[in-house]
């Protein structure tokens, strides 16, 4: 399959994310109502409070109490999201276009971290933003300074040397990080590569505060709206701000099945980020490390020399909210990525996940005070298995509700907020991945229990399957295959690398303290 023929982020215009977005607006009084008349029905069709009259019972009643830990995450969803929902997520071009003497004082740099195992994906991340990049410049007159940086590895360099030349070619800046390099931390996985960038931008100069540098991962795709969105934020930082994040959908590779469908609900956790940063300023309760646009000249400062960690995202936050304190802020635009494919897969991605916040619970680095937070998350994501359990038993064996009346209010409140979550999610994909599709309504329901129940079982799967590895999860479509790369350029000779390196491309290694 041609390049030409795979071009998703068409789709992935200003328009349509407008639209995504303002049919929740427009529907968040009704959300609400929606959520208040299950919440009080349930209270009334289930008044009653505990029924048991053996062991059994009381055990499954218990069981039962697993239900009240997460309640005030799903409160804290539900308001946030209900906050975050208001026309200023909503990019207004003219707005911006008033701004373009500032904009044009910007630089962004594009920054695809990537291991370079994914090369379809990596290729397809890289195109939408050369693609984006250009249209927006030339259809808004939005004229400032970008770039667009490929952080990899030495290795993978030379071993797919010919498509990392090809993207080079087409205007990319690849930095390459050397086998030997090393940070006084001993940094490891992501968080080296990333640390890496950060010392090549100093030397460079790239250190000042109109210097940003957006973040993605090799799946990261990028639009029309995500580029104006990242101009809107760093042309509108009067009130301190120093990072944003906003929302990723998944639409690449979509399948109605529930790999997909149990991503959505991860766009809705975005949603309800984004009110909650507008709020404190900081997000207790989520992290990414894609999607994220930070200024050069702090991120710098804090670099990402944490060890040998698996969290480098969490890490970064939680010392940038150490040390500025609540500096977060919306970004608007959305990315767009793509969900693992298999079951293995998502379990691995989980795994990582949860086994990297555990390393910042044990480490020394962080305060108590935002450890907690990440304790209660990790908790009731844990209780979420037991929760269903509990859940089918009573089905065959009631015991009644937690508490009388209340007991009832808060599981219907806890049901819609869960329906409502798939709901939303799916709506925000909608105008991005809506095809014909066989018992599609079906599918869906079915995806998201499924999708519900392999997600309980992560972190438990995480606790009794440990790594010591940063696992890099399969993102490239095994339907897919990478054209041949035909580059009429002279390969680079291997005792002659550093003379012979093209223009746009950091020989390893770039750094004074590293050259020979």
């Amino acid at each position: 399959m041609h390049r030409q023929d795979r071009l998703p982020y068409l789709a992935y215009t200003i328009m349509n994310y407008n639209a995504s977005l303002m049919k929740q607006i427009e529907g968040k009084t009704a959300k609400m109502r929606n959520l208040a008349l299950m919440s009080a029905s349930m209270g009334v069709l289930f008044p009653s409070g505990p029924q048991f009259s053996d062991s059994l019972g009381a055990a499954l009643y218990t069981a039962k109490l697993s239900w009240l830990i997460p309640i005030p995450i799903f409160m804290i969803q539900a308001a946030s999201t209900q906050f975050a929902l208001n026309p200023d997520l909503l990019i207004n071009v003219e707005e911006l276009k008033d701004r373009r003497e500032d904009i044009a004082k910007k630089r962004i740099i594009y920054t695809i971290t990537t291991r370079g195992e994914n090369l379809t994906t990596l290729r397809n991340s890289f195109d939408s933003v050369r693609y984006w990049l250009r249209r927006v410049k030339e259809d808004h007159g939005l004229d400032f300074r970008s770039e667009t940086w490929i952080v990899t590895e030495e290795d993978r360099f030379r071993a797919e040397r010919l498509f990392f030349e090809e993207m080079e070619l087409d205007g990319a800046t690849l930095i390459i990080v050397p086998e030997r390099y090393s940070t006084p931390n001993h940094s490891a996985f992501k968080t080296r590569a990333l640390h890496y960038a950060s010392e090549v931008r100093i030397e460079r100069g790239i250190d000042a505060p109109d210097d940003w540098i957006y973040h993605q991962d090799t799946e990261t795709m990028i639009g029309e709206d995500t580029v104006l969105g990242c101009l809107d934020f760093a042309t509108n930082t009067l009130d301190g701000h120093l990072i944003g994040a906003g929302i990723i959908l998944y639409p690449q590779n979509w399948k109605y099945r529930f790999n997909s469908v149990e991503e959505t609900i991860r766009s809705v956790g975005d949603l309800s980020a984004m009110g909650q940063m507008k709020m404190w300023g900081a997000v207790p309760f989520g992290y990414h490390g894609s999607h994220l646009i930070v200024r050069a000249d702090i991120e710098n400062d804090i670099g990402w020399d944490f060890g040998k960690v698996r969290s480098e995202d969490l890490l970064f936050s939680l010392k940038l909210r150490e040390r500025f304190g609540g500096v977060s802020k919306s970004l608007k635009g959305f990315a767009y990525e793509k969900p693992p494919f298999t079951v293995g897969d998502h379990l691995k991605q989980r795994r990582r996940w949860i086994l990297g916040s555990m390393e910042v619970l044990a480490g020394k680095d962080v305060k108590v005070k935002y450890k907690l937070p990440l304790i209660y998350s990790l908790g009731s994501w844990l209780i979420g298995l037991p929760s269903i359990a509990a859940t089918a038993l009573s089905l065959l064996y009631p015991t009644g509700g937690v508490i009388p009346i209340i007991g009832g209010i808060l599981t219907g409140f806890m049901w819609w907020t869960i329906y409502s979550s798939y709901k939303v999610g799916l709506e925000l994909h909608e105008l991005y991945v809506n095809r014909p599709e066989p018992n599609k309504r079906l599918k869906l329901v079915w995806g998201a229990l499924l999708g519900m129940l392999i997600d309980a079982v992560a972190p438990w799967y995480a606790l009794f399957r440990r790594t010591k590895k940063y696992e890099e999860i399969r993102k490239d479509d095994p339907a897919e295959e990478l054209e041949d790369i035909i580059v009429d350029v002279e390969p680079y000779a291997e005792d002659g690398a550093r003379a012979n390196c093209a223009k746009n491309i950091v020989c390893y290694p770039p750094l004074k303290r590293w050259a020979s």
